[in-house]
């Protein structure tokens, strides 16, 4: 097992580069830490984009992205590797605008908010990272905190503000479905492999909801406090939770089913991260204690 340092800072979100090599954190005073796994006493920081938060970071850490603001307004997004500008979106009028590179970098996701004399506007959108071009423009149903790519950007996962309900994005038609209200509040969501289920944290357990239908199809108790992140086994039916309890748990999964397996306490404080690697044999944890434990999922 690795125990990295982040300095006091807690974790945010905590994820392994696509190339497998590396271990990365996002911590909430918005640095950027990569450990390289072969050797993991070298720190790598880099500072996150200067917004209010709204800023991503692309899973290999090449890129960032930041939103640029005018008198209360989001007016542009700007894309950068390392200090250089690559290019910016200009001519936005947004209250807010989360952004969120796709799980292969090629796409940013964004979702905003323009409040307009009597008008509303709520969208959705997604550009090439290669060169800016807009490549999704579509209506949302209501404004929403975040938005998620599946990993073959056929779809999208993105919470309303509410929590207990959840909207899917059909890329191909532009059309949503809703959940409708939830039996539970929505606090993280994760992708299953081949974007058909999408496992949601909630406030004691876990969930599933089918991303063709947008309807639960499983659900269980088994943490003490709210889930705040999600991971999902990239080749075994395996989901891992981090929660408010201070424990990290994996749970058994099919399309209708899920069932507890073991629970550990890495002593890393609320658990606010997990991550597995690409090839499945790692997972990753980071707490509010500001460190980041890896383990062996063979050992």
């Amino acid at each position: 097992m690795l125990r990295l340092d982040t300095l006091f800072r807690p974790v945010q979100r905590v994820w392994f580069t696509p190339d497998g090599l590396s271990v990365a954190a996002q911590t909430l005073s918005n640095a950027y830490l990569r450990w390289e796994l072969a050797e993991p006493g070298w720190r790598h920081e880099i500072n996150g984009p200067e917004d209010d938060g709204n800023g991503a970071a692309s899973p290999d850490l090449s890129m960032t992205a930041e939103t640029e603001y005018r008198q209360f307004q989001v007016t542009a997004v700007v894309l950068r590797r390392g200090h250089e500008s690559v290019w910016r979106a200009d001519g936005l009028s947004y209250h807010q605008l989360p952004l969120a590179f796709s799980p292969d970098g090629t796409r940013l996701w964004a979702c905003g908010v323009a409040y307009e004399p009597q008008q509303v506007t709520v969208g959705t959108f997604a550009w090439d990272t290669a060169d800016g071009r807009r490549i999704l423009t579509v209506e949302s149903p209501a404004p929403l905190d975040w938005v998620i790519p599946s990993p073959d950007g056929r779809r999208a996962v993105a919470r309303p503000g509410s929590l207990n309900e959840l909207f899917v994005l059909n890329v191909e038609d532009e059309s949503w479905k809703r959940t409708g209200t939830l039996p539970f509040r929505a606090h993280a969501v994760a992708w299953c492999p081949y974007s058909r289920l999408v496992a949601v944290g909630t406030s004691d357990g876990v969930a599933l909801v089918n991303a063709y239908t947008a309807k639960v199809t499983a659900q269980v108790k088994g943490h003490g406090r709210a889930v705040a992140a999600v991971a999902v086994h990239p080749h075994r039916p395996l989901i891992f939770t981090g929660a408010g309890d201070e424990t990290v748990r994996l749970w058994d999964y099919t399309e209708t089913s899920l069932s507890p397996r073991e629970s550990f306490d890495w002593q890393l404080g609320r658990v606010t991260a997990v991550a597995i690697l690409p090839d499945g044999m790692l997972a990753a944890a980071g707490g509010a204690s500001g460190e980041v434990v890896v383990w062996d999922l063979e050992g």
